[in-house]
């Protein structure tokens, strides 16, 4: 059985069409396989993993990829909740602006980005509006849940302990 999912998920990450269906619900959220694939093939290209070379590895890569995406989305959810978590759309501007900067910088100018992603510079942007503010709603949750927290030297060491 395991050879069998592995054997579909190499014919999936070879495929240069983008797979239709649902990897995933969470809430309002849907996880698409075309989603799951381009983020596992990005990241297992970064990584030099190889579906046919090293199957196993790829398999957990596959595994911990959609755990993530799919965490995300449940963080999100949350997030979405609670109503003391606010995220300003300048804030949002601002982390946009310095992402699209990011990019033209690597790729040399907005023309070269803008033949790189196939689209217009404000579509890119709209493409990553959306991205960026979940991310900062997300990390603005996650800051709210632990900002009680305190660690010290003796919980620490005492984790080293347990832990070695």
């Amino acid at each position: 059985m395991k050879n069998f999912i592995i054997s579909i998920l190499i014919c999936f990450s070879f495929s240069e069409e983008i797979v239709d269906g649902i990897m995933a619900v969470v809430g309002d959220n849907i996880v698409t396989k075309g989603e799951f694939f381009y983020q596992l093939s990005s990241i297992a290209n970064q990584r030099g993993i190889s579906p046919t070379q090293t199957p196993l590895k790829y398999e957990k890569l596959a595994n911990a990829i959609l755990e993530d995406i799919i965490n995300r989305y449940v963080f999100l959810e949350y997030a979405e909740k609670d109503s003391s978590v606010v995220v300003d759309n300048q804030e949002v501007q601002i982390q946009l602006d310095n992402q699209i900067a990011m990019f033209v910088q690597s790729v040399g100018s907005i023309d070269s980005l803008e033949s790189t992603f196939g689209k217009p510079i404000q579509q890119i942007k709209a493409d990553y509006w959306e991205e960026i503010y979940n991310a900062m709603l997300i990390e603005r949750f996650r800051l709210n849940l632990t900002a009680g927290f305190v660690v010290g030297k003796k919980e620490v060491e005492l984790f080293y302990d347990i832990y070695k």
